[in-house]
């Protein structure tokens, strides 16, 4: 097809592209193409070849939950450039980019076909792979060590904040994690009837989480701290015996560190009620060991700067006070997170597919645990603290 002008790919044409750009060139066994996305803004088609298979994953003009919302296809470009820079912090922590197209606004990249999209795996109830939170706690160290102030080359640092500014993304996550969740604004919100009058007393008239949510918005909006995926959940990571794949980077940016613990921690909080509520006790030990191994080996992995000679005691001493401060935020954002996705518009299969009553009981719970971590986030300073919410 054409590729001189932006067109959106149909399964069809996803081949004919795929050919054009010499993928499977000798091979002589027939393509098949299949749309195999269901997220809110990509369109994202399996093209298979015999055993080869490859990923074609196209950015849309506008969201599909909200209609008419039109945003930049140049998303695409980041998040290719998002992935190869992660692969560059820990080789393999993300599927391999083949190829960038500027004009179709569309990346090639690597198939997970034998991975599991740990979500759909956790509520299937396994595979459980026990090495899951060392490599996800290791991942998140390195991207903290790497790039930060702590350890990064400054100035490289600073031009790698400016190439990875992401304003239209980040603004869609302002909206739907800071202020929507907790205004009602456009009166989207909902739970299960039976917490209606919860919401209203403790989240639209609590001031005092208004006012801490609003600190952690600002800084979400204002701190360059390091990398971050940016929307780091168990719906944007592939899992299997050999590890750990992170995809859906389109919205990473140079944020606050705690911002990508605080939302993998919430996810299998989210995970762990849903297994707890349907009896599923092997998940439940399964969710606990994992959040304790991802905070431990953050914790002890992000401490573990080099220090220049003469300044050991005082780096050492500094450092610490660094991950005291991102454990804090992280428990903020953890419960962030866990209030929009109970109660916002872009909610989780963990609790909607819980029958109504399971529902309702798990709206209730998730919704105090995530005020307290908001409002007690500084209470949350070594990784022993979470223990009371795990």
């Amino acid at each position: 097809m054409d590729s001189k002008t932006y067109k959106m790919f149909d399964q069809e044409s996803a081949a004919d592209y795929i050919l054009g750009k010499g993928f499977f060139a000798d091979s002589r066994e027939p393509l098949v193409s299949r749309e195999i996305g269901d997220g809110n803004m990509n369109y994202i088609y399996r093209i298979s070849c015999g055993e080869k298979s490859l990923i074609l994953k196209q950015a849309g003009e506008a969201t599909r939950l909200s209609s008419g919302k039109n945003i930049s296809r140049k998303r695409n470009q980041r998040e290719a450039r998002a992935m190869i820079r992660q692969n560059e912090i820990v080789p393999g922590s993300t599927p391999k980019v083949y190829l960038y197209d500027e004009v179709m606004d569309c990346m090639v990249m690597e198939d997970m076909k034998d991975y599991a999209v740990m979500r759909q795996a956790l509520l299937d109830g396994g595979p459980l792979w026990d090495s899951f939170g060392v490599q996800i706690g290791h991942i998140l160290a390195e991207n903290y060590r790497q790039t930060s102030d702590v350890q990064a080359d400054h100035i490289r640092k600073k031009y790698e904040v400016k190439e990875f500014i992401n304003p239209e993304l980040c603004e869609i996550s302002e909206r739907l994690v800071f202020d929507e969740p907790i205004f009602n604004l456009s009166g989207s919100n909902r739970v299960e009837p039976e917490n209606n009058a919860y919401v209203e007393e403790n989240i639209y008239a609590g001031e005092e989480l208004k006012k801490e949510v609003g600190k952690l918005k600002f800084q979400f909006m204002t701190s360059s701290q390091s990398f971050i995926h940016g929307d780091l959940h168990t719906g944007s990571l592939f899992i299997n015996e050999e590890g750990v794949k992170i995809f859906d980077s389109e919205f990473a940016f140079y944020g606050p560190t705690g911002y990508d613990v605080g939302n993998i921690v919430a996810h299998l909080l989210l995970a762990k009620t849903n297994a707890l509520l349907t009896d599923r006790n092997e998940v439940v030990d399964w969710t606990e060991k994992q959040i304790r191994s991802i905070l431990r080996i953050f914790t002890k992995e992000a401490a573990g700067q080099k220090r220049k000679p003469g300044k050991d005691a005082f780096e050492k001493e500094l450092n610490q006070w660094y991950i005291r401060n991102i454990l804090a935020d992280s428990a903020g954002y953890c419960g962030t997170e866990i209030i929009r996705r109970v109660l916002g518009v872009a909610k989780v299969k963990d609790v909607q597919s819980l029958e109504r009553r399971k529902r309702c009981q798990a709206e209730r719970m998730l919704l105090e645990k995530g005020i307290d971590l908001v409002i007690n986030r500084k209470n949350y300073t070594e990784a022993s603290d979470f223990d009371s919410i795990i």
